[in-house]
C-alpha cells in the first residue's frame, strides 16, 4: 500500500490522475459486463432446462392421450389427438445466449429436442385433417376403412414410441448426465 501511495505522490500531474481513473474505470466497466454476461448465460441455461422440464411432463401427458386414441382407433371409433403444443419460445429466445454455458452433447440433444417437438406437434394438429382426407380419397385410393384405422394406429403408435424414447434423453438432459444423441440408440 505504501509503495502505492509513493507511485501517486510522485505523479503529480492532473493528466496522469485522470489517464489512471479513465484507466480504472475502462476496467472496471469490462469486468462488471463480464461478469452480468456470464449472469445472463446461466440463466439463459436455467430458462432452457425449465423449457425443457415442461415440455418432458407434457411429453408424459400427450403420450395418454395417444394411448386412448389409439385404443379408440382399434375399436374403429375416431378421437381427437388434439392437445397444447410444446413450448418452444425459450428455445428460440436463449439458446443462442446460453451456448457458452453448454456442453456439446446439451446442445445437440436441446437442438433435436426442440426440432422434435416441433414435428410432434405438426403431426398431432394435422393428424384429425389427414384422416379426414383418408376418408373422403377413400375411392380413389382403393383403400378400406380398416386399413385407414390401421395405417394411422401405426403412426401414432410410432409417435409414442418415439415421445417415449425422446422423454428418455430429456430426463437424462435435466439430470446432467445427458446422453450423447449420436453414439445412443434411442430404442
Amino acid at each position: 500500500m505504501e509503495l502505492v501511495v509513493k507511485i501517486l505522490s510522485m505523479l503529480d500531474h492532473r493528466g496522469t490522475w485522470t489517464l489512471l481513473g479513465l484507466l480504472m474505470g475502462f476496467f472496471l466497466n469490462t469486468y462488471w459486463n463480464y461478469r452480468k454476461d456470464l449472469k445472463k448465460q446461466d440463466t439463459a441455461k436455467q430458462v432452457l432446462l425449465d423449457e425443457l422440464r415442461f415440455n418432458s411432463r407434457q411429453s408424459e401427458d400427450k403420450i395418454e392421450i395417444l394411448k386412448e386414441v389409439i385404443h379408440a382407433l382399434k375399436m374403429n371409433r375416431f378421437l381427437s389427438p388434439k392437445c397444447p403444443s410444446f413450448s418452444t419460445i425459450e428455445f428460440k429466445s436463449q439458446f443462442c445466449i446460453a451456448l457458452p454455458k453448454l456442453t456439446t452433447i446439451e446442445k445437440d440433444n436441446l437442438r433435436h429436442l426442440h426440432n422434435y417437438y416441433v414435428q410432434v406437434d405438426e403431426l398431432l394438429s394435422e393428424f384429425e385433417a389427414n384422416f379426414k382426407a383418408d376418408f373422403d380419397n377413400l375411392d380413389k385410393r382403393n383403400t378400406t376403412v380398416e386399413s385407414i384405422y390401421s395405417s394411422n394406429v401405426i403412426l401414432l403408435e410410432n409417435i409414442e414410441e418415439s415421445l417415449q424414447n425422446n422423454l428418455k434423453l430429456a430426463q437424462s438432459t435435466l439430470e446432467g448426465n445427458p446422453i450423447d444423441i449420436f453414439n445412443h440408440k434411442m430404442t
